[in-house]
């Protein structure tokens, strides 16, 4: 199959190219060959949670529930790489693929001519295999940071690295330089974002994957990254000015209902979860919570809702961390009824009776801004 020269959308400066404005042909061939990478080179595609499961159990030395800091001496290494997808070198990526004879030949054809043109560099970003070629592209380079720096643990969450070294290493300037030579070799550069945490100081902190680690007082405080805080703080701020505007209260009920809780539901035919309380579950303390809940009751006094609309809305918030589970929505499950019912306060008609089709409708409705 020709592929045509790729569309892209532009985001903070960066093309990403995204496969649903192709035909559905196109997006099943790219949803085949991500499979067939996936299979043919055993990957083990990066899971957040694993990684943050991982990192609290290495520094809590397994205490997962009083998440006690071990008194063991260990030492973090945090850092980034620059330009991530578009750093990766794809002449070295296509003589791997190529040499590896692992793909078919369609395979490496259509890899080819998707990846080897002028119009961007390195790998492309959004299309369903973009990550499982990152992944082949950056196996030599995970490997020689294992090999040669030996840490208890290393992860890479696409550009996103974490290192725990136990016992530490007194020579961290000489690790400093393997990995710098790692990266130089590799053609990648450091992102500004580099950190080394020591077990020794006190009321250390670091952020990784969207969480923030705190030592406060040999306890492990887990918070979120002031980043993705701000993100959530910023969507709230949006969804009540678009209500000051609309005037719609179960648009901006489902909307806040969406950013806030553990969400199931459809993502290219498939079931996958998403929302605040799904992301952040991991958090122990309620300093966040407490300063989204703040922002909220300001929110909602400087509008014209009723008593009962304003408690609606109010309770969308979990109260404290321990009631992050509670606060779940399954769309893949309700009912016929529940989802007619929610149709119906958006003003929505319903025209199929496929139910992923349904649930789009409804979704594309709640992220669809005048």
């Amino acid at each position: 199959m020709k592929i045509n020269k790729l569309k892209y959308k532009k985001i903070n400066n960066k093309k990403y190219f995204l496969a649903n404005q192709y035909s559905s042909d196109i997006q099943k061939l790219f949803k085949e060959i991500n499979k067939e990478m996936v299979s043919k080179y055993a990957l083990q595609l990066p899971n957040r949670d694993f990684i943050i499961k991982s990192l609290i159990q290495s520094i809590t030395q397994g205490d997962i529930e009083r998440k006690q800091i071990t008194k063991s001496s260990f030492q973090i290494i945090r850092l980034d790489i620059k330009s991530f997808f578009p750093s990766i070198n794809k002449h070295k990526l296509y003589r791997k693929i190529s040499y590896s004879n692992l793909l078919s030949e369609d395979t490496i054809q259509i890899i080819k001519s998707i990846t080897f043109n002028n119009y961007y560099e390195g790998v492309p970003i959004g299309l369903p295999f973009s990550s499982s070629l990152a992944e082949i592209a950056l196996e030599d380079f995970d490997n020689e940071i294992k090999n040669t720096v030996k840490p208890l643990f290393y992860f890479r969450f696409v550009d996103d690295i974490i290192l725990f070294i136990s016992p530490p290493n007194n020579k961290i300037d000489n690790i400093n330089k393997i990995i710098e030579e790692i990266f130089d070799k590799h053609q990648f550069d450091f992102n500004e974002k580099r950190s080394l945490i020591k077990s020794g100081s006190k009321n250390w902190s670091f952020e990784y994957l969207g969480y923030s680690f705190s030592n406060v007082d040999g306890s492990l405080k887990i918070g979120i990254a002031n980043k993705k805080l701000k993100k959530v703080k910023t969507k709230l701020h949006f969804y009540f000015r678009a209500f000051h505007k609309n005037n719609n209260f179960w648009l901006l009920y489902y909307r806040i209902k969406e950013l806030i809780y553990s969400n199931t539901s459809y993502k290219d035919g498939e079931k996958f979860r998403y929302g605040f309380s799904h992301a952040y579950r991991f958090i122990n303390n309620n300093e966040e919570l407490n300063s989204i809940i703040n922002l909220l009751v300001i929110l909602l006094n400087q509008t014209n809702l009723s008593s009962r609309n304003k408690y609606l809305i109010f309770s969308l918030i979990p109260k404290d961390y321990n009631s992050l589970e509670k606060h779940k929505f399954n769309y893949t499950r309700i009912s016929k009824k529940q989802l007619r019912i929610i149709a119906n306060r958006l003003g929505i008609r319903i025209i199929t009776n496929n139910r992923k089709d349904q649930i789009n409708l409804i979704t594309k409705e709640i992220y669809t801004f005048d």
